[in-house]
């Protein structure tokens, strides 16, 4: 009767576990085929559908790196502006499903060019067509109406000063500014500009 009662529980044992193989491969199946066809969307070029499936998978393959491309590239295509608004982290490597890298890093090139552009375009429009002034930011020189400046002396000791000066065509000085640039009261702001034009642009 023992013997039996072993027998019973060991094919009860051995139910079980097959049970759960057999669901552990039907999950797997389906998973995988959802991933399949979250890649043959994005071959497609149908990314919100993409990411749409790869954001409901569990941890598979490359499914979030892909589900972040995905996200990334479909509000490039039809919410550019408010995409390179925020901060757009580098992406990660591919382990599997490498062929995507290329478009991956593509779209992270092409999203960190559209920043770069916004931002100057924004500096062009509040410090195009002026004048350098006292406490503005010595990187922002450039978008004045007077451009990079000709020259830059370094003075060492304390802290280290940096004078930026323009000049005329003919050699004449036309303007110039001061900026603490590093040590303990390093702040990049410019101070002291004067200009020496006969009349301001």
């Amino acid at each position: 009767m023992k013997k039996e009662v072993k027998q019973a529980v060991l094919l009860r044992i051995g139910s079980v576990c097959l049970l759960v193989v057999a669901i552990g491969f039907v999950l797997y199946s389906s998973v995988n085929a959802l991933y399949e066809s979250a890649l043959n969307y994005i071959d497609c070029g149908r990314y919100e559908e993409a990411a749409n499936i790869l954001l409901m998978l569990p941890p598979y393959k490359d499914t979030e790196a892909l589900a972040e491309y995905t996200q990334n590239q479909y509000a490039f295509n039809t919410e550019k502006e408010k995409l390179i608004s925020r901060t757009v982290g580098k992406p990660e490597q591919l382990e599997f499903d490498t062929k995507y890298q290329s478009q991956i890093d593509a779209l992270y090139n092409s999203i960190r060019e559209e920043q770069k552009n916004a931002y100057e375009q924004e500096k062009r429009e509040t410090f195009g067509g002026k004048l350098p002034f006292d406490g503005m930011n010595k990187n922002d020189l450039q978008y004045t109406i007077l451009g990079e400046p000709d020259t830059v002396r370094i003075d060492e000791g304390w802290s280290t000063y940096a004078t930026y000066e323009w000049y005329t065509d003919d050699g004449e000085l036309l303007a110039q500014c001061t900026a603490v640039i590093d040590g303990a009261h390093a702040d990049n702001e410019i101070f002291g500009f004067e200009y020496y034009g006969d009349e301001t642009p």
